[in-house]
């Protein structure tokens, strides 16, 4: 039953609620515990859509004067996997997570995709069980905490974004993307790549690097701006 005036605090409710250590039950764990069906699956279900309310609301009331485009950019970094999984580690939420033996031998318990799920998870069970205003109340300063430190809240266009526009809106023309390098182990990788725009026969290049090719390509347009604008380019 929802308990909707009842006070919550996290760490004292998680050993003996039910719905909470189900939210914190990784499916590897019910395998191998003759319960397939008993995981945090669904609740992760209920918990994005209550993340997505809280999120928007924050951003609605945050930033009075953003279109909705902006808004739905910031509402992107707040709900990414790579955010959520922040907000496990950043409240140890992922010493709570139950995992089979196997995901647990090969790092699961620093996996990324598990950490957001389980926060998925948990505020689905906090919403279900102590009401809107305690989920509320326990994810809201970590979405404000991401907004002031990430750096794709910080710049929520990104420089990809910004370059296209300018020289879209001037040259007529885009910039081109080429993988120059990828190394490292699959789990591990590091990608170069360089960003190129070619005007009135000249050639401007430059090179980013990062863990994903997005992050690679963001980091290699950020530094073709830089210079296309100390030149006077753009």
């Amino acid at each position: 039953m929802r308990k909707k005036n009842s006070s919550f605090h996290l760490p004292s409710e998680i050993h003996k609620n039910q719905l909470l250590i189900l939210a914190c039950t990784h499916k590897s764990y019910s395998n191998e515990n003759s319960s397939p069906n008993h995981s945090n699956e669904r609740l992760e279900f209920i918990g994005d859509t209550v993340l997505g309310l809280i999120a928007s609301e924050l951003l609605y009331k945050e930033y009075p004067n953003e279109q909705e485009g902006i808004l739905s950019k910031l509402k992107s970094v707040l709900v990414s996997e790579s955010s959520l999984a922040t907000i496990a580690k950043r409240i140890s939420l992922n010493k709570y997570l139950l995992l089979g033996k196997g995901e647990r031998l090969t790092g699961g318990e620093n996996k990324d995709s598990n950490l957001a799920n389980l926060t998925e998870a948990v505020l689905g069970a906090i919403f279900l069980e102590y009401g809107l205003e305690n989920a509320r109340e326990w994810i809201l300063p970590e979405l404000k905490y991401i907004l002031r430190h990430s750096e794709s809240a910080q710049n929520p266009s990104g420089e990809k974004s910004v370059l296209q526009e300018l020289l879209q809106k001037k040259f007529q023309s885009l910039p081109e993307y080429k993988i120059l390098a990828e190394e490292g182990p699959d789990h591990e990788k590091l990608y170069t790549i360089e960003a190129s725009f070619r005007i009135k026969g000249q050639l401007w290049t430059e090179k980013g690097t990062g863990k994903s090719k997005k992050k690679a390509e963001q980091s290699a347009a950020k530094a073709l701006l830089k210079t296309l604008r100390k030149k006077k380019i753009v």
